[in-house]
């Protein structure tokens, strides 16, 4: 694909994902701050407007230039699996909690992204997948750690029913 026209894709979706929120940010409803600057809603608006602009720029700026430079193409397999892991794990992490979920979720990651173009046979694919694993396990109960105890925020536990 061209670049110029990969640039005009890719605006053309971002400056309609802006105008969509944008909308969706102003149904945001605050009554008891009167105050402009501290509604929740006008920061997000702020920065859909700066990605709206700059959306519009590199659309504009894509249409003079006509940039024929072939690229390679974005949606390559492992970024597709990627974005199907990612939609998967949004869709289990009410479910099955964060510490499942996200460990499960960032092993599958770290292992395919370690994998790449590597050619590993035997034990040291087998250490690897562990030396992965256990990183993904350490990263999700750190994280964990944090948010419940040190920004008291409640995450999303395993429920059965």
């Amino acid at each position: 694909m061209a670049r110029w026209k990969r640039d005009v894709l890719y605006g053309t979706v971002f400056l309609l994902f802006c105008i969509v929120n944008y909308i969706y940010a102003g149904s945001i409803k605050q009554s008891a701050i009167e105050i402009t600057l501290a509604r929740p809603d006008i920061y997000l608006k702020l920065w859909l407007i700066i990605f709206g602009v700059l959306s519009a720029i590199m659309i504009i700026k894509a249409v003079i230039n006509k940039s024929q430079e072939a690229l390679a193409p974005i949606f390559q397999k492992l970024i597709v699996i990627t974005i199907l892991l990612f939609a998967l794990y949004l869709f289990v992490l009410p479910y099955v909690g964060f510490t499942i979920s996200t460990a499960a979720f960032l092993s599958i990651l770290l292992i395919l992204y370690g994998l790449e173009g590597n050619e590993r046979a035997g034990k040291e694919f087998v250490k690897a997948i562990i030396t992965w694993t256990l990183i993904a396990v350490i990263v999700t109960v750190l994280t964990e750690l944090l948010f419940r105890n040190v920004l008291y925020v409640r995450l999303p536990v395993f429920n059965l029913f």
